[in-house]
């Protein structure tokens, strides 16, 4: 773990938080435990990289991310197991709770991306991996949030990518915000941003470039019995008539 704490700058509590590992070149008896050859070819292709878990909504994990960390040019960066990208956003499962209390998300480009947010205090980050954002990941983010911050890499690539995600949110039902974040200086993405600047500057950059202190709405979490209070008012304030069948019932 040497590389995530010293290249990466992560600390062993966000290392856990997003259950990081590491697949070593000599995984024979890793891979004895297994007789399916997609989960052999799977640990010969993985192996000798930074493994992160993509997880859904709830915490299950849909696929694997492996990431090359020694400099080897001839190698790609990432190879991940062969998932449906398009349908899941990175980060979700330790950000909803965030996001749903502060009524926003903020949205960037990959792994490192929302663990370096996460390591500075900003809670409520989630990745597009790269992958087309289209109605399934509204949909997806429409679930627990109507607004969001947007921050896009330095590049054409990331431009692109801010374009096709405001598009496509500004379409979402509930009159769903976005709102876009560029950091200063040359840094090439966020992840590279926020390993060099203080978290207090960090969270009063986002603050000041109209991502944290908008006056957004949040969403109300009621309890059980603010439920049942809320329920007895809706059940006297409609119409005996109009009733939904059980909704009296406790």
């Amino acid at each position: 773990m040497v590389y995530l704490q010293d290249s990466r700058h992560l600390t062993e509590e966000i290392i856990e938080k997003y259950c990081l590992g590491y697949l070593p070149t000599d995984n024979k008896d890793f891979l004895q435990c297994y007789k399916d050859n997609k989960v052999t070819s799977l640990g010969f292709a993985l192996s000798g990289r930074i493994i992160i878990p993509i997880q859904d909504s709830y915490g299950y994990v849909v696929a694997l991310a492996g990431r090359e960390f020694t400099g080897n040019r001839d190698t790609v960066k990432y190879i991940n197991t062969h998932f449906p990208k398009k349908e899941y956003l990175y980060g979700l499962p330790q950000a909803k709770k965030t996001v749903i209390q502060q009524n926003l998300c903020y949205i960037v480009e990959g792994y490192f991306d929302v663990m370096a947010l996460a390591q500075k205090g900003v809670q409520n980050a989630v990745a597009i991996m790269g992958a087309f954002f289209g109605d399934e990941r509204s949909c997806l983010l429409t679930r627990y949030c109507n607004s969001a911050a947007i921050i896009p890499d330095k590049d054409e690539t990331g431009e692109n990518a801010l374009d096709r995600v405001r598009e496509q949110l500004e379409k979402a039902p509930f009159n769903f915000t976005t709102k876009v974040i560029r950091f200063p200086g040359d840094y090439k993405d966020i992840d590279d941003y926020a390993k060099n600047a203080s978290k207090d500057f960090f969270v009063n950059l986002v603050a000041d470039r109209g991502a944290m202190a908008t006056g957004l709405p949040t969403i109300k979490i009621f309890n059980d019995e603010e439920l049942n209070i809320l329920r007895d008012k809706l059940y006297r304030a409609i119409p005996a008539a109009t009733r939904m069948r059980g909704l009296h019932k406790r």
